[in-house]
């Protein structure tokens, strides 16, 4: 049964070191503040590039479709891949990610403007087709979404301008926009997944994303394997490691040796 989704982990831009809230066998710990106002690292920041380094995942994901994305092996995943048309910040403030606006003055309506020069892992421009048919994917109960409830209010969305979404609300409903932050907002290519079908998210079907991360290989029962994606749009975000094995653990005493041997670098709990 679905469950509340939790906060993704974008592992690039800080890499293990700087990582809020993990646990490595580096020893990188944070705490919240006695306050509770906010978070304390106890790390020194990042510095340079890594060749890589291995997560631990607390099982497999069940699958990388944004849609059906809805526990921490798949967000954690995800959040390195997939970007969504509102992007939520380590401080949890939303910003513009993959629309450079979003105008939500007429309450029955969110108007997103496709942000310009965005490509996908294979080189193509993202357009406004793109986002308007993942966005669309929600309203589509035949394809097994889990965020369905969360697009109740939702009528349509259509490309409206060469580089214009409009979501067209049925009564005004003031937290929508800000559920685009989520997986649900996440902007596949549309010509890919239709290629795909009911592969998509999974090993044999892959993904077609504008992350700062590329899918490189799943395999089954092990791990999934990605890496850097150079050509990624947003400098600000560029990943400091240029691969990342995020591997499915659930012995957790396999897990311990592994922390304390370094065969794994890292997880979360």
């Amino acid at each position: 049964r679905p469950r509340a989704s939790p906060p993704t982990r974008r592992l690039g831009a800080g890499c293990c070191s700087a990582a809020r809230g993990w646990t490595s066998s580096r020893r990188t710990t944070a705490s919240v503040s006695s306050d509770g106002s906010g978070w304390s690292v106890q790390a020194p920041a990042a510095k340079g590039e890594l060749d890589g380094f291995t997560w631990a995942l607390p099982y497999e994901a069940a699958t990388l479709d944004p849609i059906k994305s809805w526990s921490y092996p798949e967000n954690t995943i995800l959040a390195n891949l997939c970007e969504s048309v509102v992007h939520l910040t380590p401080e949890l403030k939303l910003e513009p990610g993959l629309a450079s606006k979003v105008d939500t003055s007429d309450p029955k309506k969110v108007v997103l403007t496709v942000r310009n020069g965005v490509r996908f892992w294979d080189g193509s421009a993202m357009t406004a087709e793109d986002v308007a048919f993942s966005l669309n994917r929600n309203l589509q109960p035949e394809l097994g979404g889990y965020f369905g409830p969360f697009w109740r209010n939702v009528d349509s969305v259509a490309v409206t301008g060469p580089s214009e979404v409009t979501v067209t609300l049925g009564q005004p409903d003031v937290l929508f926009w800000k559920i685009l932050s989520m997986a649900s907002g996440a902007v596949s290519k549309q010509a890919y997944v239709k290629d795909k079908g009911k592969a998509y998210g999974t090993p044999k079907g892959g993904l077609m994303c504008t992350g700062p991360f590329k899918l490189d290989r799943w395999s089954p029962g092990q791990s999934v394997v990605i890496s850097r994606s150079d050509s990624y749009w947003n400098p600000r975000l560029r990943p400091k490691a240029r691969r990342v094995e995020l591997r499915a653990v659930a012995d957790q005493a396999a897990l311990t040796n592994g922390l304390l041997t370094g065969e794994i670098d890292g997880t979360f709990f």
